[in-house]
């Protein structure tokens, strides 16, 4: 019962607040959704040593939040290489414009209007 505790919980807890950070893009979220599914559990399992299974809900909690923070931070560091990588290859400007359009004369052709839409490349 220790091995599971002290081993198979954290590293479930942690694997799973990995995955959700990538899905749900919150740390706060992914503490809170591991806070309600170790309640649960819990409640369902350990009614004998309740008190136990609540403080180790709440340790679980903090280490998916912890865990939720260091992948965000992670995460962020990499797309921020990654862009300063891809700024770095691209040596070429980006000034030039695509325009899809369409010339509607008025007055004899002397005026007019133009209606497309413009991207940049």
């Amino acid at each position: 019962m220790e091995l599971f505790v002290f081993f198979a919980l954290p590293l479930a807890t942690i694997l799973l607040s990995i995955v959700l950070q990538k899905v749900l893009r919150n740390p706060i979220l992914v503490a809170i959704t591991v806070f309600a599914i170790f309640l649960i559990v819990s409640f369902a399992s350990f009614s004998d040593m309740l008190a136990n299974a609540l403080v180790a809900t709440i340790i679980y909690t903090i280490l998916a939040f912890i865990t939720a923070v260091i992948v965000r931070l992670l995460c962020r560091i990499n797309n921020r290489f990654n862009d300063l990588n891809d700024s770095d290859s691209n040596t070429t400007t980006n000034n030039e414009v695509t325009l899809n359009a369409s010339f509607v004369p008025n007055n004899g052709g002397r005026t007019g209007r133009i209606r497309g839409c413009w991207r940049r490349m």
